[in-house]
């Protein structure tokens, strides 16, 4: 059934190695069934818009392992459901989107998934995360040749004290760990260090241009679609995400490793961060009740009397109830490292929201190892004060300033951006939500939650 549907796709050309792929990889070939197969006279190797998969004039150039690779990451791109999720995040980062950051991101993730296995061959200069990591290690140096040259003297000390090089926290296992990325995360991570970075994205660029497979992800090009099929867009793209995290989720018995790698990838219908979010600190708002044992309830002074003498027993006490409100929330935003400017600004403008919605004032923290700046806002003023914040990243990270500072204003909760590597200390008296972004840690305490 599987080559009877192969030999009426319509590529010529990518019909021998999708047929030869069933053998070598019959799981992972089989999602070559739910896929749409073209030709294409254009000038390149590869791509897809989400709905077929277009084979380009040079790509029988390539052997026949690198041909069955390049045909395997062509359907992962649609399996992944990468073109929908390319519109995504293109709408909600319209002022700053880079298509070209995100392409390598989401190649670099699949030929990770896709190294060495049998009968696949990835092209030369090919994205991989070793890749990247290399053009970052090129950047930093090239911004600090000092730096550069005691750390590539520390490769060669076999002391205890020899320094495992880290950027932006991350050592190099760390960061070419597949397992750890999904695609939009990579993308605000290369962002941020373009931005930080100047010398990165040129690197990037230069590394890009020698990729056969740039350039592979294209937007949905659908002459049928009109401004009023837009509404019923999401509810059609989530339902394409469940039915392709099901045809994946049947391939972790024949493909482990390679479904492990994608474990952060897998397409996935989420509920907006935003959503999330603005529960958990309206959970943190609701007024706190303490009891009075000094004084009754009026409800027991009521019936305490009438129920011994009707039962014959006393009313168990009930003490009096104090309904305690609090007055503000503290956000601590820490400086140790950069947040694309575009997600801090969805960021604040949902605490801004929220602090006007529930009338309380604002106690706004900004530090890294130290509290660097503390600023009391108003909730009427909350909008037009957030709106001009800056945000500048650099410096070490420790918790337990901003939170013991944060601590002396007796807040509702304390809302923490950051990437949460450094010391947390012990968990406060008061609801502490750490909002996460970027390659996060994981909180030790408290309520987490993903900023994308």
């Amino acid at each position: 059934m599987m080559l009877e549907r192969l030999n009426r796709a319509r590529s010529r050309r990518m019909r021998p190695d999708l047929e030869a792929a069933i053998e070598y990889l019959p799981g992972l070939a089989s999602l070559a069934l739910w896929c749409r197969f073209s030709d294409t006279d254009e000038d390149a190797i590869a791509f897809t818009d989400g709905n077929t998969i277009y084979a380009g004039a040079g790509y029988e150039k390539f052997d026949a392992q690198e041909r069955r690779f390049i045909c395997l990451h062509e359907i992962l791109h649609v399996a992944l459901c990468h073109p929908q999720r390319f519109a995504e995040l293109e709408r909600r980062d319209a002022s700053s989107f880079d298509p070209k950051l995100l392409n390598i991101a989401a190649d670099a993730i699949i030929n990770d998934s896709l190294e060495n296995l049998t009968g696949l061959k990835t092209p030369a200069d090919a994205w991989t995360l070793s890749r990247i990591w290399q053009c970052l290690e090129k950047a930093e140096d090239a911004g600090d040749p000092q730096a550069a040259a005691k750390i590539s003297a520390s490769y060669y000390s076999f002391s205890a004290s020899a320094k495992v090089r880290k950027i932006a926290n991350l050592t190099r296992a760390e960061f070419v760990r597949a397992s750890r990325w999904s695609c939009e995360e990579l993308y605000y991570f290369l962002k941020s260090q373009a931005r930080s970075q100047s010398a990165f994205y040129g690197f990037l660029v230069e590394a890009g241009e020698r990729d056969s497979l740039a350039g592979d992800l294209r937007p949905e090009t659908c002459e049928t679609c009109k401004p009023c099929d837009s509404q019923s867009k999401p509810a059609e793209t989530n339902e394409e995400k469940r039915n392709w995290q099901q045809r994946l989720s049947l391939l972790r018995g024949s493909l482990p490793e390679t479904i492990d790698r994608l474990a952060k990838e897998m397409p996935r219908v989420e509920t907006p961060w935003e959503q999330i979010f603005c529960s958990i600190v309206q959970t943190a708002f609701q007024e706190a009740t303490q009891n009075n044992y000094s004084r009754p309830s009026r409800r027991w002074l009521a019936l305490e009397k009438d129920y011994k003498t009707q039962a014959g027993v006393n009313l168990p006490f009930a003490p009096d109830t104090i309904k305690k409100r609090g007055t503000r929330l503290a956000v601590a935003l820490d400086t140790s490292g950069s947040i694309d400017e575009g997600l801090l600004g969805r960021f604040l403008a949902e605490i801004a929201a929220l602090v006007a919605f529930n009338q309380r004032n604002l106690v706004l923290l900004v530090g890294d190892a130290a509290v660097h700046k503390i600023v009391e806002i108003d909730w009427r003023d909350a909008g037009s004060e957030l709106s001009v914040l800056r945000y500048t990243g650099g410096g070490g990270t420790d918790f337990r300033p901003l939170i013991e500072a944060a601590a002396q204003y007796e807040p509702d909760a304390l809302v923490y951006l950051t990437d949460l590597y450094g010391e947390t200390g012990d968990e406060p008296d008061f609801p502490v939500i750490w909002a996460t972004y970027g390659a996060a840690g994981k909180a030790a305490w408290g309520e987490q939650i993903h900023l994308k």
